[in-house]
């Protein structure tokens, strides 16, 4: 049996979280936006944890020398993480249509 992964969220994920409830509340409201992001965030941890190897890897990060991964969630929006060894890195949760370069750069002003 394979030890358990450990799932760190860096600050930018978090972030991402946060603007994708922001965007969410004015749809949908205050409440259904939490539950949105809760349920997205309970997906995302659910896959990673049980084959966080089983997801490609992002071309368009590696191109860049990243090596990154991407989780492509049923509802449009993927996740930019990082294996290694027991640790999965999260640090980008997108919506599909976003430029990962910019995104990249608007999270990097806010380190």
């Amino acid at each position: 049996m394979k030890p358990p992964y450990v799932i760190q969220f860096a600050r930018a994920a978090e972030m991402c979280l946060s603007d994708i409830e922001s965007l969410k509340i004015t749809t949908l409201g205050a409440e259904a936006a939490a539950h949105f992001v809760d349920a997205l965030l309970d997906d995302i941890v659910e896959h990673l944890e049980n084959d966080p190897l089983r997801y490609r890897q992002n071309i368009q990060l590696a191109e860049l020398g990243f090596d990154a991964r991407e989780f492509l969630e049923p509802n449009g929006y993927r996740t930019l993480y990082g294996v290694k060894e027991q640790v999965i890195d999260v640090w980008l949760v997108l919506y599909t249509r976003q430029d990962i370069e910019k995104a990249l750069w608007r999270y990097m002003m806010f380190r």
